[in-house]
């Protein structure tokens, strides 16, 4: 055997050796991972299921939880609905505390008007009651003189029977005028139509009735039931009477088709006039 023969049997030889050396080797290690791979493999099962069970225990959490969230979903839909009501009625509230704002103002405008009223009401009741008083002492005086009066009768009696005949003869003076009065009317009727509308003729009514409809004696108005439509004008004058006794005097002001607002002469008035009064165009048919 040759020298290179010898040397590839040896060289045969080492690798026959280095192949079992690393086969030992590579089995020793196949041997020691595969218990590494158990011992891994069993404790992988057990965090795997450990795992599972926290896995299991956190769904039911989540679970409880979803539900929790649903009911708390229906609490705030419910206190939504109960928040809309609240405020609802707080809007209400607030609508019916202005409204008795309002009322309360109108309530306290009223109460300072009735004050006014009350104290000029107090006022006038003390001058009542000095008028009352005064009565009462000339009711005192006008019965000592009562004897006195008594002896008079007679000659009032034959004054009034005087009075009667002045009284027919003013009868007879007032026919006298009023004929007199349409006269004149059917003169001024005859006017030119400048000269009536100059403001120089004060107008003359036609013979009318009517009745006071409402009275403002502190403005110094009264409202008649005549007017436009009853050829009332401006400037008329009424006769204001009660029963058959003499009240006052007013002046028509405006006129309005079916009423007319007069102011009162305060001169010619003796009282106070009254809603349900008449009133007349002639003095002479009272």
């Amino acid at each position: 055997m040759n020298t290179l023969a010898k040397v590839f049997v040896v060289i045969n030889l080492l690798l026959g050796v280095a192949f079992l050396s690393v086969s030992c080797v590579l089995f020793a290690q196949q041997e020691f991972w595969k218990g590494k791979y158990n011992e891994v493999s069993g404790n992988l099962e057990d965090v795997v299921k450990e795992s599972t069970e926290t896995i299991n225990t956190q769904n039911e959490m989540i679970g409880a939880r979803e539900r929790n969230i649903t009911g708390l979903k229906g609490d705030v839909g419910r206190l939504e609905t109960d928040k809309k009501n609240v405020e609802a009625e707080l809007q209400q509230a607030e609508n019916e505390l202005e409204e008795y704002k309002k009322f309360r103002t109108v309530i306290e405008t009223k109460l300072g008007n009735l004050d006014v009223s009350l104290k000029k009401a107090q006022g006038e009741n003390s001058s009542l009651r000095a008028q009352l008083e005064k009565g009462r002492k000339d009711f005192d005086t006008l019965s000592k003189h009562k004897l006195a009066v008594d002896d008079e009768n007679v000659k009032r009696g034959e004054e009034i029977a005087e009075l009667k005949l002045n009284n027919d003869d003013l009868s007879v003076k007032v026919s006298d005028q009023q004929k007199d009065l349409v006269r004149l009317e059917a003169f001024i009727e005859s006017l030119p139509e400048d000269i009536k509308t100059s403001g120089l003729i004060k107008p003359v009514a036609p013979a009318l009735d009517a009745l006071v409809e409402g009275v403002d004696m502190d403005g110094g108005i009264v409202i008649l039931s005549v007017g436009a439509e009853d050829a009332v004008r401006r400037g008329n004058t009424f006769y204001i009477y009660r029963d058959t006794s003499y009240i006052g005097q007013v002046e028509v002001d405006e006129v309005l088709p079916t009423k007319s607002v007069a102011r009162i002469n305060t001169r010619m008035t003796r009282a106070d006039i009254k809603a349900g009064d008449g009133a007349k165009t002639r003095l002479g048919s009272l």
